[in-house]
């Protein structure tokens, strides 16, 4: 389980390719679409810290955090990279057109996608790094 935890965070393609799903469709709603945004958000936010163990974990020392944390920033951009690659997938059957076409709906799939990857990983980080901070004080306390 913990090799499959390290890498947790790209579970989020699935989401992510069920809302870019939800913006192709010409039917769905403005309420649909923010829900959709907020679930995608909820569970990006539970897989990061599922996979740092934010909650979990007791670092001491700013660079150990650092050194647990860089392994996740690598796996977001490449998700990231992952999610831009999506842009060129063959789209409408034999048409030739790619989710490229779709223009304006991908553009906001994929804005959505990178500002709630990048918010996640900031806060993720932020967090872990006030926790590490803490344990850090309560250990020079101690002594």
């Amino acid at each position: 389980m913990g090799k499959l935890q390290k890498c947790m965070i790209f579970a989020l393609i699935v989401p992510h390719l069920i809302m870019l799903y939800l913006l192709t469709q010409t039917s769905i709603t403005q309420t649909a679409f923010f829900v959709t945004v907020l679930l995608v958000f909820v569970a990006d936010m539970v897989l990061s810290f599922w996979q740092m163990e934010t909650f979990s974990a007791t670092y001491t020392n700013i660079g150990d955090f650092f050194v647990g944390f860089c392994p996740y920033f690598f796996e977001k951009l490449l998700l990231g990279v992952i999610e831009f690659l999506i842009y060129f997938i063959p789209y409408g059957g034999d048409s030739g057109h790619s989710i490229l076409s779709e223009g304006f709906n991908f553009a906001i799939w994929f804005a959505v996608c990178a500002i709630t990857m990048f918010l996640t990983a900031l806060v993720t980080f932020v967090t872990g790094a006030a926790r590490t901070m803490l344990y850090h004080d309560k250990g020079k306390r101690g002594n």
